[in-house]
């Protein structure tokens, strides 16, 4: 068995592989558990290079249900206010006041996506806004 390294004190041993024994039964023993967390945090990313006072949606008919937690917005030049929106309903708190000056806008109510559901951006205040980077982060919990 020359070339073959077990940890040294495996959490349970006994299974045997081709007349290999001392293998671990269980990873448990490792800090490895066998499950993704059902909470689980990513994001959603857009960059808007023209600028326009409006709506734009940017997902349609979104096939899971999501919660966005923040939205994050800075532009290349100029300023606009952008709000966040589920359907027609704006996301709860406040808009994002874009600028060249990155801003995160957190979001506890008015927050929730359900299956079907659209999620958009209202662009208003437009003031030669341009290069709009538009970061969500967004929770979702896995069944």
């Amino acid at each position: 068995m020359s070339g073959i390294i077990f940890p040294p004190t495996p959490p349970s041993t006994g299974v045997a592989f081709s007349g290999i024994t001392g293998l671990p039964t269980t990873l448990s023993g490792y800090g490895i558990t066998d499950a993704a967390a059902k909470a689980q945090t990513f994001f959603w990313s857009w960059y808007i290079q023209t600028v326009a006072n409006g709506d734009i949606k940017l997902i349609a008919n979104i096939p899971t249900a999501n919660t966005i937690a923040s939205l994050t917005a800075i532009s290349c030049a100029g300023t606009c206010t952008l709000t966040g929106k589920i359907n027609s309903t704006a996301l709860g708190s406040s808009a994002n006041a874009v600028s060249t000056v990155e801003g995160t806008v957190t979001h506890s109510s008015n927050n929730a996506m359900s299956i079907g559901d659209d999620f958009l951006v209202t662009l208003s205040a437009n003031a030669s806004c341009a290069g709009l980077t538009l970061t969500a982060k967004v929770t979702t919990t896995l069944s």
